[in-house]
């Protein structure tokens, strides 16, 4: 299991209703960790290690305006985005930590605003 707690910055201010908006995060993580194999077990939880990442938001509202209007009204929607992003993830300093660091990670999903 992993607990993360973090800030993301987005840059939704460049333009009065932007299409696009960059955004950056940094945070700390932890991980839960139980390994199971023939009778041997290894479980423990990991010290806080940082992360950082960056991605990009594509607002879906400009490609129907109306429909956009009727999710505020019916169902209080503000916007709907597309993002793609990518993070890292930095190993504990803890030598007894096993290492759960990544290079960089592509991930892409939707985000609703309400």
């Amino acid at each position: 299991q992993q607990i993360r707690v973090g800030a993301k910055y987005i840059m939704d201010n460049i333009w009065e209703e932007p299409k696009f908006a960059p955004y950056a995060m940094v945070g700390g993580y932890q991980i839960l960790y139980n390994e199971t194999q023939a009778g041997v077990s290894l479980d423990g939880t990991t010290f806080i290690a940082p992360y950082f990442g960056a991605g990009v938001y594509l607002q879906l509202g400009w490609f129907d305006p109306s429909a956009a209007v009727d999710a505020y009204t019916e169902s209080g929607i503000e916007n709907t985005f597309v993002f793609l992003e990518i993070r890292k993830y930095i190993a504990s300093t803890d030598e007894t930590d096993p290492d759960f660091s990544t290079s960089l990670d592509l991930s892409a999903g939707l985000s609703i605003e309400f």
